[in-house]
């Protein structure tokens, strides 16, 4: 129960994390740094890292991110929770412009899932793999994205939207404007009846942008107008509205009805630019001016002042995300130090001092419980008694072998356990008699004992020997102890 409060707290905490100060993530951190080393059990560990590396993701504390991603990786369960981890480790690189790395790892999660035909997840990553590609200007990434809209169409229809978004800025990137505008009204035609304003703001406009670069300005304007009939509760969007609103002035070539809309989108950019006062928003938002100026860039006859102004504005933007993001990474690194070190006061505290009195309070309540617990436990069922027995067997098999039982070896010994005999056990496992003994003996090596069977033996006897534990207990009516 105390996991999972715990990984539902840091959970919404992760949602808020862009708005949090650096000193609640910190907080939060180390809550989670300290729950994950005193975990009770693989999955609980799993989890923490896992949420707490989402939320470092939101903070943009990349770093911090990655080390909870590669900490819940040691500690994943099965082969799905780690290619999962890896997955967002790939996407980690990706977010921080590591291309590189990311491109690597997310090859390593193709060639997996191509083995084990995982082919809905498959469809993620080639699609990770195209926008990798994409951003180093590679046309390769074209046939890989189709690749993942053929997957998501037959495996995941339902979530399509987001291969055609890739797919749409591909193909505008590469001047292929009409399967731009194709693949970008086929976002609008899936837009759910209740999708945010800003958000139906945004596709339609980038519709109007791809429609005017295709030479459709009489089309663009339909979707402009629709765009600016929307009143954005973000700035974000609008800028969207207004770029498009620019370009397709230039492209009905009316110069100085464009040069107009320009000036109101510079405008606008410095207002909402000016409006961010965190680090991370800046950031985030600079990325988007970088995507806005490169696409008024690529507008066909640009008068030469035009193209060096916003040639100028484009460099200025990257040099200022590349500054905002080392100022991120700074403060990174400052966090995880005074986080070492406090960590490592923490340890070194003695464990008595002006705290004495909490610590004996706490020890008296844990002695009282640790009572009622025991007692509790006299006035179990039979049935209650042996899964608790079960699990204290699996507990000790997974100590002897030093790593996590499968699932066929956990319901091997539990049937065992329950005195089934090998015959019993190959007709409820599915398979024959001597496959049940070859498995016995390979576990039993493994965990270095000299026969499963016996162990398993022993190991019920003891526990049905244990003497009770009385002292006020009374016993219900009608059992014996």
């Amino acid at each position: 129960m105390k996991q999972l409060f715990f990984c539902i707290f840091i959970l919404l905490s992760s949602f808020s994390a862009i708005a949090q100060t650096q000193e609640t993530y910190q907080e939060h951190y180390q809550e989670a740094y300290e729950f994950a080393n005193t975990g009770y059990d693989s999955i609980s560990i799993y989890k923490s890292f896992y949420l707490l590396a989402y939320a470092a993701n939101q903070a943009c504390s990349h770093h911090r991110a990655l080390h909870g991603y590669l900490q819940a990786q040691k500690y994943a369960t099965d082969s799905a929770a780690y290619i999962d981890v890896n997955k967002n480790i790939a996407n980690t690189f990706f977010n921080f412009g590591n291309y590189k790395k990311a491109k690597k790892i997310t090859q390593q999660n193709i060639d997996f899932l191509q083995r084990h035909q995982s082919f809905k997840d498959l469809s993620y990553a080639y699609n990770l793999k195209g926008r990798i590609l994409l951003e180093e200007k590679k046309e390769s990434a074209l046939p890989v994205l189709r690749q993942a809209l053929g997957l998501r169409q037959k495996y995941a229809p339902e979530r399509v939207t987001g291969i055609y978004e890739s797919l749409a800025q591909a193909f505008f990137r590469f001047r292929a404007y009409d399967s731009a505008a194709y693949y970008q009204h086929q976002i609008i035609t899936r837009l759910p009846t209740n999708a945010p304003t800003d958000k139906q703001a945004y596709h339609y406009a980038t519709l109007a942008k791809y429609l005017s670069f295709d030479r459709r300005p009489d089309k663009a304007l339909l979707w402009l107008q629709r765009a600016e009939q929307i009143c954005c509760r973000q700035a974000e969007p609008a800028l969207f509205v207004a770029q498009a609103r620019a370009l397709w002035q230039w492209a009905s070539q009316n110069a100085q009805g464009a040069q107009a809309d320009f000036k109101r989108l510079d405008s606008l950019m410095s207002a909402a630019m000016q409006a961010k006062t965190h680090l991370i928003d800046k950031r985030a938002l600079n990325k988007k001016h970088i995507r806005l100026y490169r696409d008024i860039l690529q507008a066909a006859a640009l008068p030469t002042a035009l193209h060096d102004k916003y040639a100028a504005k484009l460099e200025a933007a990257q040099a200022w995300y590349a500054n905002y993001s080392q100022h991120l990474a700074t403060q990174d690194q400052r966090r995880a130090q005074a986080l070492a070190a406090q960590l490592a006061q923490a340890r070194t505290q003695r464990w008595y001092g002006t705290r004495l009195p909490l610590y004996l309070g706490l020890g008296a309540v844990l002695l009282l419980a640790w009572f009622i617990y025991k007692g509790w436990q006299q006035r179990l069922l039979p049935e209650q008694r042996q899964l608790q027995h079960e699990k204290a067997l699996i507990k000790t098999l997974r100590q002897k072998l030093g790593r996590q039982l499968s699932t066929n070896e956990t319901q091997l010994a539990t049937l065992m356990y329950r005195g089934k005999s090998f015959a019993e056990l190959a007709a409820l496992l599915g398979t024959n008699r001597d496959k049940v003994k070859y498995h016995a003996k390979k576990l039993a090596d493994e965990a270095r004992i000299e026969s499963l069977f016996q162990f398993v033996t022993d190991f019920k006897a003891q526990r049905q020997k244990k003497p009770a534990l009385k002292f006020w207990v009374k016993q219900p009516s009608g059992q014996t102890p």
